[in-house]
């Protein structure tokens, strides 16, 4: 045992070490690096490929990487084709969903274009975002299959992946080899709408607090309204970049609400700590199941191995629990039920235990939308029952360092 302990323990020491190395001026460079490859190896070289796809990249989630090895990096891919109020519309579903018609075809826009983009229903037209996404992943494979900048690029393209509305690309520093890039683009259609037009019983709630109305009535952000794509014709609200945009406004403008979200931002590197104990909870669950008359784990290569596995899931699973776009809406549900906000950090984690365990979790602005994610519906009983391990673990502490 206490073999394993050691493993893990070295582990999470070392990414707790490189996390506050990243905190200097080669993290900057870093991100400089980050930036030039996408606004000129990727945005340039896919509007010089193909004009329609013109995009505008905006930030969701810069400062997300806790690993040495890994950067990841969530960006929202705004296109400017249909921008224009004259060329695009917003057809509401209901309180989720939406259809983007086309009022206009732009003048970029090609014969194939218009039959691969558009669906034509009862003399109107509509956009297909899934057929934009895949234009798009088109355009990216040829892009560096091609290689446009071999002499030039810091980094090499290793593999493309997506979602209904996310193009994943992950990249390998071709000076630091170890340490890999991940860049999530959600492909997102912005309209001249407030995005309060969608969520006022939510927008009253938070205006109780001063900051937020501060917030609601003078900022640019919430003039605007972002959809993405759900299946080929219907699109889902988005507001991910104005609770992005929200939060960093909270922490550059109040002292009370820059403190919580600070302490609920730590949380990611805090998990780490307790994920040694909760594999080894999972391991005395697992034996007590599998061999109620000897429930000593056998120290063998089998079970060695096995822990440090079991360690790699929770480990796994716990940052994507404590990512910072949940723990933004865990801040934001606690704004939303808390005209008076005397709760401590180790209330807002009850908020993510209760999701956890109910494997629901609201949005606060978009009534009925469960925004948990869907691998942990994957994990078995053991598995959950550790990372539930976890927060209790983080929660007690949390409370005897406040009584202390």
């Amino acid at each position: 045992m206490e073999r394993r302990k050691t493993t893990s323990q070295v582990s999470i020491d070392r990414k707790q070490k490189i996390f506050k190395c990243r905190n200097n001026s080669t993290s900057i460079n870093i991100q400089n690096e980050i930036d030039n490859l996408i606004k000129h190896e990727i945005l340039q070289s896919i509007v010089a490929y193909d004009p329609k796809l013109d995009f505008s990249c905006v930030p969701i989630v810069i400062d997300e990487h806790i690993d040495k090895h890994i950067c990841r990096q969530t960006y929202g891919l705004i296109w400017n084709s249909i921008r224009s109020s004259n060329i695009s519309k917003l057809v509401f579903y209901d309180q989720l969903h939406a259809f983007v018609e086309i009022l206009q075809i732009p003048i970029e826009w090609s014969r194939y274009d218009i039959d691969l983009l558009l669906y034509n229903h009862r003399h109107k037209k509509f956009l297909n975002g899934l057929a934009l996404r895949d234009e798009i992943v088109h355009v990216l494979q040829r892009i560096f299959k091609q290689s446009l900048n071999p002499n030039k690029s810091l980094y090499e393209l290793k593999d493309l992946d997506f979602t209904r509305h996310t193009i994943q690309l992950k990249f390998r520093n071709l000076q630091e080899t170890d340490l890999q890039l991940i860049l999530s683009f959600v492909l997102l259609i912005e309209f001249d709408i407030s995005c309060t037009t969608f969520f006022p019983d939510a927008c009253t709630s938070l205006s109780h607090h001063e900051e937020f109305n501060e917030y609601f009535q003078d900022h640019s952000d919430i003039k605007c309204t972002h959809v993405t794509p759900s299946n080929s014709i219907k699109f889902q609200f988005d507001f991910a970049l104005i609770e992005a945009r929200l939060c960093d406004y909270l922490l550059k403008n109040s002292k009370v609400f820059s403190i919580i979200l600070t302490d609920l931002f730590k949380l990611r590197r805090q998990s780490l700590k307790y994920v040694h104990r909760a594999a080894k909870y999972v391991i005395e669950i697992t034996q007590k199941q599998t061999c109620p008359l000897n429930s000593q784990l056998s120290k063998t290569s089998e079970s060695i191995q096995y822990s440090a596995i079991l360690s790699r899931e929770i480990e796994d699973a716990t940052e994507v629990l404590f990512s910072i776009p949940l723990l933004r809406l865990v801040f934001l549900t606690i704004c939303f039920n808390y005209k008076e906000l005397k709760l401590t950090i180790a209330d807002a984690l009850q908020t993510l235990l209760n999701a956890f365990e109910n494997n629901y979790f609201e949005h606060p602005l978009l009534k009925t939308r469960n925004v948990l994610p869907n691998i942990f519906l994957t994990y078995d009983t053991n598995i959950k029952s550790g990372l539930i391990k976890l927060i209790i673990d983080m929660q007690r502490d949390l409370k005897r360092n406040l009584h202390q």
